[in-house]
């Protein structure tokens, strides 16, 4: 079900409340409460931020926007999650799993092998 822009605005104020934050605060010189803000919003709107998103959130307009705007559905359509690409190699031509292979060393003069 779509939300309002006024519930969500509201819901997030609500959240923002707890920080005592007002719509003029800059959330990106306060990153923890930041964080703990849009970990808390994730949550009750069970939609994730991107990484890419989150620089651009600044202000608590700024939240309430990015969960005011719709999800495109099958966004993703077509694609493997994570987890199938990292099993379905050989449908991915260019991921390749090494399974049991030794943790990575560091290296050192003494490590170099010569073949």
């Amino acid at each position: 079900p779509v939300m309002s822009v006024e519930k969500i605005a509201k819901i997030v104020s609500q959240l923002a409340k707890s920080y005592k934050l007002t719509q003029s605060d800059n959330l990106n010189f306060m990153i923890g409460t930041k964080a703990s803000l849009l970990l808390k919003c994730e949550k009750e709107f069970q939609r994730d931020i991107p990484n890419h998103k989150l620089r651009e959130m600044k202000t608590l307009y700024d939240v309430i926007t990015y969960y005011s705007t719709p999800v495109l559905k099958n966004y993703h359509s077509g694609l493997p999650s994570l987890e199938e690409g990292m099993t379905a190699s050989p449908q991915i031509a260019n991921i390749k799993i090494y399974e049991d292979v030794a943790p990575p060393v560091k290296f050192r003069k003494k490590n170099l092998r010569v073949y």
